[in-house]
């Protein structure tokens, strides 16, 4: 009789034991996945990019936008008015009679290669720019020889003729053609020796500044 309490006494202890036992790894097993999805949710391979600062602006936002200058601190020639030249007919020009205005000058001969091969691009350029700028395009020449030139190749250009003693030194030349572009102030803001395609956009585009007094 005593055996058997003992025996019914061990089993429900051991029973007891292993049903706590059983909870706790349970429990164990719920905090384990619990940690689990803690973990996975804060890992470093699921971050979200922060969302940019607007309040911060960007390199180019900070960038002032201001409108183009024109680089008054440039360093010109100045031009000089006392020049006086001739027409084919004889009669005295003078260089200031055009002041204030944009000149267009140009020294040539009727022999110059390169001269007769530039004339085209002038007259282009004269031909849209003639009521607006002055044009002169001067040689040294006797003017019957520039009168026959002209007659045979019909230009229309306005041509001159000048002595050789009477070029100021700013004008003074040893190549031809040799090209001078005066502003309405007064500065000489380009001076060519050689051909040039003078009705190509960069051209156009000096006069064009040039008329509204941008002295570049």
């Amino acid at each position: 009789m005593m055996n058997t309490k003992l025996t019914l006494l061990f089993s429900t202890l051991f029973l007891a034991i292993c049903m706590s036992c059983g909870v706790f790894k349970t429990k164990s097993k719920k905090n384990k996945e619990s940690q689990n999805i803690t973990q996975e949710n804060s890992s470093p391979h699921t971050q979200i990019s922060p969302e940019k600062d607007l309040s911060t602006p960007s390199t180019i936002e900070q960038i002032v936008k201001t409108p183009p200058v024109v680089d008054t601190s440039q360093s010109y020639t100045l031009a000089d008015y006392s020049f006086t030249f001739y027409d084919l007919d004889g009669n005295k020009v003078k260089l200031s009679q055009f002041k204030g205005k944009v000149i267009f000058l140009n020294f040539w001969a009727t022999w110059c290669g390169p001269c007769i091969k530039e004339l085209p691009n002038i007259k282009n350029l004269w031909e849209d720019y003639k009521d607006e700028v002055v044009f002169l395009l001067i040689s040294n020449e006797k003017p019957d020889r520039i009168k026959r030139f002209e007659k045979d190749k019909n230009t229309g250009l306005p041509f001159y003729y000048y002595n050789s003693g009477d070029i100021p030194d700013v004008y003074k030349h040893s190549l031809i053609p040799t090209t001078f572009i005066l502003s309405k102030n007064g500065k000489i803001v380009k001076k060519t020796s050689g051909s040039e395609p003078w009705d190509n956009d960069t051209n156009r585009q000096l006069i064009e500044n040039l008329l509204l007094d941008y002295d570049r």
